[in-house]
C-alpha cells in the first residue's frame, strides 16, 4: 500500500485528473487465502486511503480546490488480455456491482469524504467482453441487460469497461448505449501500429528490393529480439513452434509491443 500511495501521489502531481483506484489485488504481506478475492470491506478501506492521498496531493501541489474524478472497481479482465483459452465470459452480476458501490460509499461518507464521493464518476465492471491471443468475445447486450439497467439507479455514474479491444463498431456503439461509457483499449492500438509498420516494411522491399544494403529488417529484428527475451510473451502464446512463430507477429494480445 505504501508503494501504491506513492504511485497515486506521482500521478496526481503530474496533473492526471481521472484516477482509477483499484485495490483489489493482494499486497505482499497479506496473509489471506489468495485463491479467493479480497473482501469488499478491505478493498473499500484501501480505496478510501488512496483517495485521501490523491485529494491531499492535489491540494498541496495543484490547487486548493480538488478537481479529481475517480473510477473505482477491480480491473477486469486482467490487463493485456486473457492468457488462457476461455469458453465464455460472464458479465458482472448487477448485485455485485451494487454491493461494491454500497460498501465504498459507506467508507467514504463515514470518513467525511462527501465531496470526493460525489466525484466518483465510474465503476469498472465486466460487460462480457474479452480477447485472447487468437479469440475475441463480442459484446452481447442481452447478457448484460441487468447490469446495464442497474447503473440507472445512481446519479452521475457510468460504467468503465476494460479490454474492449477488437470489438466491432456495432458492439462499441451498443456498449455506450448500455452505459458502458468509458471504453479502454490497449493492444488494439498497438496491433494497428504494428500493422502499419509491417506495411511500410513491405513497401520498402517492393521499392528497394530485398538485396538493398540499407533495409530496416524490422520483421527479422522483432522476431530475433522476442525469441531472445521470451518473458514478455511466453505465458500468452501457446502451441507448437510454428504457431508461436505466427503469434509473435500477429497475435491479438500483441505482446510484440
Amino acid at each position: 500500500m505504501a508503494h501504491a500511495a506513492v504511485l497515486i501521489e506521482e500521478y496526481v502531481k503530474a496533473g492526471y485528473r481521472k484516477i482509477h483506484l483499484d485495490t483489489s489485488m493482494f499486497c505482499a504481506d497479506d496473509k489471506r487465502d489468495r485463491s479467493k478475492t479480497l473482501a469488499d470491506e478491505i478493498v473499500a478501506s484501501r480505496t478510501l486511503k488512496l483517495c485521501q492521498v490523491a485529494e491531499n496531493t492535489w491540494k498541496k501541489y495543484i490547487s486548493p480546490v480538488p478537481e479529481l474524478i475517480y473510477i473505482i472497481g477491480t480491473e477486469v479482465p486482467v490487463p493485456g488480455g486473457a492468457r488462457e483459452k476461455e469458453e465464455t465470459v460472464y458479465p458482472t452480476k448487477a448485485e455485485d456491482a451494487a454491493a461494491t458501490l454500497a460498501v465504498s460509499k459507506k467508507h467514504f461518507l463515514d470518513a467525511g469524504m462527501f465531496d470526493a464521493w460525489d466525484r466518483v464518476s465510474g465503476l469498472v465492471v465486466q460487460p462480457g467482453v474479452e480477447f485472447g491471443d487468437d479469440q475475441v468475445f463480442n459484446y452481447r447486450r442481452e447478457k448484460a441487460k441487468a447490469l446495464s439497467n442497474k447503473i440507472l439507479e445512481y446519479k452521475n455514474l457510468v460504467y468503465e469497461a476494460h479490454s474492449t479491444d477488437y470489438q466491432s463498431e456495432t458492439g462499441l456503439k451498443a456498449l455506450v448505449e448500455d452505459h458502458f461509457s468509458i471504453l479502454k483499449v490497449g493492444p488494439w492500438l498497438t496491433f494497428a501500429y504494428r500493422e502499419a509498420l509491417f506495411a511500410l516494411e513491405a513497401m520498402e522491399l517492393e521499392i528497394l528490393g530485398k538485396n538493398h544494403a540499407d533495409l530496416s529488417k524490422l520483421g527479422y529484428t522483432l522476431e530475433r529480439v522476442m525469441v531472445k527475451e521470451p518473458r514478455y510473451w511466453k505465458s500468452y502464446y501457446h502451441g507448437d513452434e510454428n504457431e508461436k512463430f505466427f503469434k509473435r507477429k500477429y497475435s491479438f494480445s500483441d505482446r510484440s509491443r
